[in-house]
């Protein structure tokens, strides 16, 4: 038995609390329900839950959250509707204005932690003038032992002020309310909200921000453990049964909404549960239905008896977001350390309201990644303000309202660790069957339990699956205790035709997210749905066009490709070409030739990747178009640029004397495409580079500014024929010498058991990299550049005069002469 906890005396005095007549600390769970019910906070109900009710706040207060903007997470920031910017002295200003509102008053403090993982877990503390919301914290995170509170230095503070309210005019929020997150302050302020979700989601928030820094990777999942010990986490969002399925009698739970995924497995950011409990059954989730009949839990919202104090669970009057928080011991049957190993299996949860997706099948890793990044699902009645029925929405990495950064961050971690550990993933569908919301009804929770536990104990690895013509999911033909006609959703509508018609309307829906996931551009006065998109450029700078084409069985194959890479790539093409003439990328249009048998998909997948590169790069779609394809998948870009017309770089500028310099490495693009035509799996690393070139726009800039350079390209056809690009354009000879040329590690690596395969890698292209030619005086101008990036220029050679031709140095020393001349598509 640990020591007891004894509560110390705690002075508030550095957040600016002063004249508080008392200060309460780490509270026992029995002095806090005596506390909230002196105070008229809550009530006893029969067999010792405490209930609250919040009739004003009954769920999340999306649009009242906040980050602010300042310092150095300002640039780390995904900033917009989600992660909406408050000033710095705003926050200052409201902050000074909450702590003299909280003088005078009873305050309670939480020391706890958040992380199971003792090597990065965050110690939270939390400040409320409520003595219930004291009871959610101490339920929620991870409690402190008394050595941790003798010597306990909070990484994150929490300030509830429930009962003050905001003035927008003054204050700068929207409403009474605000949830602002300040990262250098290291403080979250609440300021009227008292929906105590809040509290728990603010410092969920903090730790998606703070955990991908050490690559680590946070989820809104809930997860739990088998007796073979295989770990399995359930992404989703509010009421998709993420907490209800997790709970499961014959696996350990790790956690039910929050989690960590490090270099040795999964571990639980909380210590407790945050259950939804609207018409909760104790047939069908008797370990929840236990906790909402035990002491120490907090009902939040839910029905009560004032003569009886029973509890009514079908109670949906005040919200049907009614919620049920208590410490994870709780539940019997727990993963006593929080921790689990890597997942086998990854489980993403959805609740289709339009009644037409599969209720479950199994994802290849890219439209694994692809749901992941979507998030697809209905929002459900009251669990945001003002939502009454379900939602079409679609939330980034299942937990978007609490990414701090943009979706790639952890879409990426996602995806290294899928394939590092071969994980099986899964889509569940508990939404609607037999018909939309309204007509059909919800998923049977036996027959989703039974569809799980036939894919968690590997039931499901040998029975045939048949892919879905709409959405390209494989579902299986046969499930254990599941009735046939109920995995294909067409068979449970009495109307196909209006199944058609509904599965259509989803689809249109997934297709139109493209556009409302398109950053707002101040730039673009009219962008996608007109017939024009219509643009502004900076004054004084010049436009910078350029187009491309791609053909598949030409360009790219499907077969050799994911949908992500694929439209990475065709983003990535264009914007090369505007990082060699030193210009900045600033809209592009899309045009689609679209064979009918592409499943939405990977249409979505291929936006993804398009959309996520444009991002990077601050860079706008703002128009396109789509058609039928009868020949195979067809891509053509636009892409506009600007720079100052004195900073334009062409080709046509190299000079005698002048060094010849490429970036980065060449090679891996020319090795991956080899390695695939022979039959061969590239190295992921190498694969990368071909299926996701990264465009040198920041480098092309550095060097077009105070004529550093004389000439550039990029390294798109191959360095011999984007070479004699710049000498047929400059009207001079070169000299290169193919022995300096920097190759990767890895096609070194290659070149030891393949020598002959040499020439094909350096003449290969698809590299992207710059080809540029700077006098000799500027190769110190040229090395600094270089440093500052972070980026190898390499010397590689040096302009002659037009009459001594081309000639390059091959590996073996020996001075080779041959002709200058570009890639030609229509040669022989």
């Amino acid at each position: 038995m640990g020591k007891p906890i004894v509560p110390q005396p705690i002075s508030l005095e550095q957040y600016g609390i002063i004249n508080t007549p008392t200060v309460l600390r780490n509270l026992s769970t029995p002095e806090l329900y005596e506390d909230a019910i002196l105070r008229d906070e809550a009530h006893l109900s029969h067999q010792g839950p405490l209930v609250v009710s919040n009739p004003d706040y009954t769920g999340r207060s999306p649009n009242d959250r906040y980050i602010v903007k300042d310092g150095e997470s300002a640039d780390d920031i995904w900033w917009g509707a989600v992660n909406r910017e408050f000033p710095a002295d705003k926050f200052d200003a409201l902050y000074n204005r909450i702590m003299a509102y909280l003088q005078n008053r009873e305050l309670y403090v939480q020391d706890c932690f958040a992380g199971s993982d003792s090597n990065y877990r965050l110690p939270v503390r939390v400040i409320t003038s409520l003595a219930w919301q004291s009871l959610f914290a101490r339920n929620m995170f991870i409690k402190a032992t008394q050595e941790e509170l003798d010597n306990f230095d909070p990484g994150f503070t929490v300030i509830a002020a429930p009962d003050f309210k905001a003035i927008p005019e003054i204050d700068g929020t929207r409403s009474e309310a605000g949830i602002i997150i300040n990262f250098e302050r290291k403080i979250v302020l609440i300021a009227a909200a008292a929906y105590s979700g809040e509290i728990k989601k603010s410092i969920f928030s903090v730790m998606n921000y703070l955990l991908p820094k050490q690559d680590i990777l946070s989820m809104h999942c809930s997860a739990n453990v088998g007796k073979d010990e295989d770990t399995a986490i359930f992404f989703g969002l509010s009421g998709t049964g993420k907490t209800t399925l997790s709970a499961d009698p014959k696996r350990r739970l790790i956690g039910d909404d929050e989690h960590g995924w490090t270099k040795d497995g999964v571990f639980n950011i909380e210590g407790g549960c945050y259950a939804k409990v609207i018409n909760l059954s104790p047939e069908a989730e008797p370990e929840i239905y236990k906790c909402t009949r035990s002491f120490g839990t907090i009902l939040e919202n839910v029905g009560l008896d004032s003569v009886t104090r029973h509890i009514d669970l079908d109670d949906a009057s005040v919200t049907e977001n009614t919620r049920a928080a208590y410490p994870i011991t709780h539940i019997p049957n727990i993963e006593p350390t929080l921790k689990g190993g890597h997942p086998k299996n990854i489980i993403m949860l959805t609740a289709d309201a339009f009644g037409v997706m599969p209720p479950i099948s199994k994802l290849t890793p890219e439209q694994a990644m692809y749901h992941f990044i979507s998030g697809y699902t209905a929002k459900l009645a009251g669990t945001e303000k003002g939502v009454t029925e379900p939602q079409t929405t679609f939330s980034a990495c299942f937990g978007a309202p609490f990414m701090p950064m943009h979706p790639s961050v952890y879409g990426n971690l996602l995806k290294e660790k899928i394939r590092e550990h071969n994980v099986s993933c899964w889509l569940v569908n508990t939404g609607w069957s037999g018909g939309p919301y309204g007509v059909g009804s919800r998923m049977k929770i036996q027959h989703t339990r039974a569809m799980l536990n036939a894919a968690l104990d590997g039931q499901l690895d040998d029975v045939a699956f048949e892919r879905d013509p709409v959405f390209g999911l494989y579902v299986p033909q046969g499930c254990p205790n599941v009735p046939t006609e109920v995995l294909n959703p067409r068979n449970t509508w009495d109307d196909k035709d209006a199944y058609d018609a509904k599965a259509a309307e989803l689809a249109k829906a997934l297709i139109a997210r493209i556009q409302q996931r398109i950053k707002a551009d101040p730039q673009v006065l009219v962008g996608i749905g007109d017939d024009c998109s219509v643009c502004t450029f900076p004054a004084g700078e010049v436009l910078l066009t350029t187009k491309d084409l791609l053909l598949e069985d030409v360009h790219f194959r499907r077969e050799w490709t994911d949908m992500y890479s694929l439209g990475w790539k065709s983003a990535a093409v264009n914007l090369s070409d505007i990082a060699a003439m030193g210009g900045t990328a600033r809209y592009l249009h899309l045009g689609l030739g679209i064979p009918p048998d592409t499943p939405l998909t990977h249409l979505e997948q291929f936006s993804d990747g398009f959309l996520a590169l444009c991002q990077q790069e601050g860079a706008t779609l703002c128009g396109g178009d789509t058609c039928r394809s009868s020949h195979g998948l067809s891509i053509s870009v636009t892409v506009q640029g600007s720079a100052p017309y004195e900073q334009v770089c062409t080709r046509s500028g190299a000079q005698p004397g002048d060094v010849i310099f490429v970036s980065g490495t060449l090679g891996d693009s020319a090795l991956t495409l080899l390695q695939l035509m022979e039959g061969e799996k590239p190295l992921d690393e190498v694969a990368l580079q071909h299926h996701r070139p990264q465009p040198r726009l920041q480098l092309g800039r550095a060097l077009a500014q105070g004529g550093v350079i004389s000439a550039m390209i990029d390294v798109s056809d191959g360095i011999f024929s984007d070479l004699g690009h710049i000498l047929e354009c400059s009207e001079v000879g070169a000299e290169l010498d193919t022995r300096l040329i920097p190759l990767s590690s890895a096609a070194k690596i290659h070149l030891r058991h393949h020598p002959a395969r040499r020439d094909q890698l350096i003449r290969g292209g698809e590299d992207y990299e710059l080809l540029f030619t700077a006098p000799v005086h500027n190769q110190e101008h040229i090395a600094e550049i270089s440093t500052h990036l972070g980026l190898s220029l390499t010397p590689v050679g040096r302009i002659l005069p037009v009459e001594e031709g081309f000639c390059y140095i091959d590996h073996s020393g020996t001075l080779q002469r041959t002709s200058a001349g570009g890639f030609n598509h229509f040669r022989s």
